[in-house]
């Protein structure tokens, strides 16, 4: 894992001969699987990154080891899975697989729009 740092710093010197940050992050990360990588590691990807391709459940994994700019943006914090409304009887939606992410929780979205 030491060499793998290394790697990340090259990976992100190279991103300014891709033409796309995305195909850069698809090289270091592989198939989204970022739960394996180190807070070190983490802080090299962009906060886009963590917005547009990273699961809620992923995202609550590895969020201790996240640096405190991305924990404190309120909309990657939105990102993380809502237990408020998750796996509760009066609204059943423990049939529905993994819990979504509070930006998309149709609870969480009706009770935004009345504040």
């Amino acid at each position: 894992m030491n060499n793998f740092i290394s790697v990340t710093v090259v990976l992100a010197l190279l991103l300014s001969m891709m033409d796309s940050m995305q195909n850069l992050i698809d090289l270091l990360v592989g198939n989204n699987d970022i739960t394996h990588l180190t807070s070190e590691d983490l802080k090299y990807l962009p906060l886009d990154y963590f917005l547009n391709h990273v699961h809620c459940v992923n995202l609550l994994t590895i969020w201790g080891k996240l640096p405190y700019e991305y924990t404190s943006n309120y909309k990657l914090q939105i990102r993380l899975p809502c237990f408020v409304h998750y796996n509760q009887p009066e609204f059943q939606t423990h049939i529905d697989g993994p819990p979504s992410s509070q930006n998309t929780c149709p609870h969480c979205l009706q009770a935004s729009t009345y504040q």
